[in-house]
């Protein structure tokens, strides 16, 4: 967090606006995903982002006049310090939890990503591509659903009973991933305010820059593959054997044990 002070006409402001995504609380993720309109301006959107950080509400008179007696050079400084809520996200706590869509709740998945498994992460990664070479508005939209439902799950009915078994419980309460439900899924999901959609994408784009920064080897090799799942085939291949067992058993391995593997063998691969 980063501290500031404001003295104008006899008042003192103090407080502390955060310098991360992951600082960020939930109701300020989804305000800042609210300028992900492609119609605000930047300066726009960060002088309003920081008022809100700031305690603007909308019924909040005499805070909000106070605010707004703050010269403008002074909230300029301030909103230059924001810019990296504009940047490439770096997202990787799991601030919404679980959404819900009229009477059903959905389940994501847990910080970094930690719970997604092979299929599930690669089916994420190919929606994310295929979302930013997208052209046309709807289907950016379909596709930003699509994402979510690969994502985000209903609970296992038996959830409340396996959370009482603690050499049962592997912590991920998501019914199992099935590729054939995605679609339907994501018809629900995309009754979601754009809001929450975009803080989905925001949390994923956080997770693979990650990924990235903890094993820059394995996933240099494994993002030059095509976008579609079947791209991945020679990964599935080359991580069945003796240590995640075969094809299908990869793919119910949890992605982030599968990058570990990778990095360590591509570091004492001897080089040339």
């Amino acid at each position: 967090m980063q501290a500031f002070t404001i003295e104008h006409k006899g008042r003192v402001y103090q407080g502390h606006i955060p310098e991360s995504f992951n600082e960020l609380t939930a109701d300020q993720l989804l305000q800042l995903c609210r300028y992900y309109n492609g119609q605000t301006l930047l300066p726009k959107a960060r002088l309003h982002f920081l008022l809100h950080l700031l305690g603007w509400k909308p019924y909040a008179w005499r805070r909000n006049r106070a605010l707004m007696a703050v010269p403008a050079q002074q909230l300029h400084f301030l909103s230059q310090a924001l810019n990296w809520a504009f940047a490439p996200s770096t997202l990787t706590r799991q601030l919404l939890p679980r959404v819900r869509v009229g009477l059903r709740f959905f389940y994501g998945p847990k910080d970094f990503f930690g719970n997604g498994i092979f299929d599930e992460v690669v089916t994420a990664i190919g929606k994310s591509i295929s979302y930013k070479k997208a052209e046309y508005e709807a289907d950016r939209d379909r596709l930003l659903a699509e994402l979510a439902a690969t994502m985000y799950r209903p609970r296992k009915w038996y959830w409340p009973l396996i959370s009482l078994l603690p050499w049962l419980n592997n912590g991920d309460q998501r019914q199992k991933f099935n590729e054939h439900l995605i679609k339907p899924n994501a018809k629900l999901l995309s009754k979601l305010p754009k809001e929450q959609l975009h803080a989905i994408l925001l949390f994923f784009e956080g997770c693979q820059a990650h990924w990235k920064a903890v094993a820059p080897d394995a996933f240099t090799s494994t993002e030059g593959s095509s976008d579609d799942k079947f791209g991945w085939e020679k990964f599935y291949v080359a991580m069945a054997g003796p240590k995640f067992g075969n094809i299908h058993q990869v793919g119910n391995t949890y992605y982030t044990n599968i990058l570990i593997h990778l990095q360590s063998e591509l570091e004492n691969k001897p080089k040339k």
